[in-house]
């Protein structure tokens, strides 16, 4: 049994305002996701308020700049990896 992991868009711009918010798709895994971004201080990392837990991922602007989001799925051995790139300018 063979899984993948997919977030689509790969590439998102967010125009930095404190109510902007980005939503990714999450194709594929398992439910035991953890998102980590190299630079916390471009983008947060939030859980949508729905159900939809393991297939969205929301995003908001903290500041200016290019953040790489990794996304890991620890519910499978071995663990599977997506990434996308967020860009945050004025």
């Amino acid at each position: 049994l063979v899984s993948m992991l997919r977030v689509d868009p790969e590439f998102s711009l967010i125009y930095f305002n404190p109510n902007a918010k980005v939503n990714l798709s999450i194709t594929g895994g398992s439910c035991f996701l953890e998102a980590v971004t190299n630079d916390s201080q471009v983008v947060e990392v939030t859980q949508p308020t729905t159900g939809l837990e393991c297939q969205q991922l929301s995003l908001s602007p903290k500041g200016l700049g290019i953040a790489n989001l990794t996304l890991y799925d620890m519910g499978l051995t071995p663990p599977l990896r997506a990434s996308a790139l967020v860009s945050s300018i004025f």
